[in-house]
């Protein structure tokens, strides 16, 4: 008999033997070292910055400027943050042409497309 003959006259085992075939192929993929898993470059870097009870101000004034400073010839700007930041972030990049993706405060993120219905988005996030 051939594999195929057997899954369909046992859907059920099929059904188990594809998923021990996935969690052996899982367990090995966690096994397996670091160092033989490839090395993907995004050309992009995460700087996290956690320093409790200081404002988004100081917070720019000690760390952030001297990053951006840095690296002057990034094309864009991901930030999650509070809303402070992102004011402060865009009054700093308004006029350098940077491209920017912002998900500011809140913790219910919402994506709207270009032609869903504005009023009726709005009162969604609101409601």
């Amino acid at each position: 008999m051939n594999l195929a003959k057997i899954s369909v006259n046992n859907p059920v085992a099929a059904n188990i033997l594809m998923v021990a075939i996935i969690l052996v192929g899982a367990m090995a993929l966690i096994r397996l070292p670091r160092e033989f898993l490839p090395n993907i470059n995004f050309n992009m870097a995460l700087v996290l910055t956690v320093y409790p009870g200081v404002s988004p101000e100081e917070m720019e004034k000690l760390i952030t400027i001297k990053i951006e400073d840095a690296v002057e010839d990034v094309d864009k700007i991901a930030c999650t943050g509070s809303t402070d930041v992102g004011r402060i972030l865009r009054r700093q990049t308004a006029c350098s042409g940077k491209k920017m993706s912002l998900e500011l405060g809140g913790k219910s993120p919402v994506i709207v497309f270009e032609d869903a219905d504005l009023d009726a988005a709005v009162e969604g996030v609101v409601d």
